[in-house]
């Protein structure tokens, strides 16, 4: 399983889950640590906060209790979309389909392959496709909004 932190720029952290490992409120955690980590790293080369929002300061992630408050305690808040619609998050809705584009009908050997071609397939992709991305989860958002709700978008 991918679990990826993407913002306007690009991808600012990618994790695969260990086979026959759980994604549990632990490991959720270590996960927001390591990517807190990486915003501080990417906050110094992106721009001056005083200036400019931190990168990365919502997230999608669980709801449970050690996870909120760990969350919290980072400094991040959650974005929310309707329950009932995780095809609006952003990685649902924008990243994961363009991303299966090159990877359909392929086989691979292993599970590292697979992983390979992914992260090549991330460092291919200029700035402006992750912009251009997050204007279209944008427009998605606001004609959910406008239409309250009643709103699929066609594949």
């Amino acid at each position: 399983m991918l679990s990826i932190f993407w913002d306007s720029r690009g991808v600012i952290l990618t994790d695969y889950l260990p086979k026959g490992e759980t994604l549990n409120s632990d490991y959720y955690c270590n996960l927001l640590e390591k990517l807190h980590d990486a915003l501080k790293k990417k906050k110094t080369l992106w721009h001056d906060q005083k200036r400019h929002p931190s990168p990365g300061r919502q997230c999608t992630c669980p709801y449970g209790p050690s996870i909120r408050c760990h969350r919290h305690r980072l400094g991040y808040e959650l974005l929310q979309y309707p329950p009932y619609s995780p095809d609006l998050a952003p990685t649902n809705f924008f990243l994961f389909p363009e991303m299966k584009k090159p990877l359909r009908s392929r086989r691979f050997d292993d599970r590292e392959d697979v992983i390979f071609e992914l992260e090549q397939w991330f460092l291919s992709k200029a700035e402006d496709f992750y912009k251009e991305g997050l204007k279209q989860v944008n427009k998605c958002w606001l004609k959910c909004v406008t239409l309250q709700g009643d709103y699929m978008e066609k594949n």
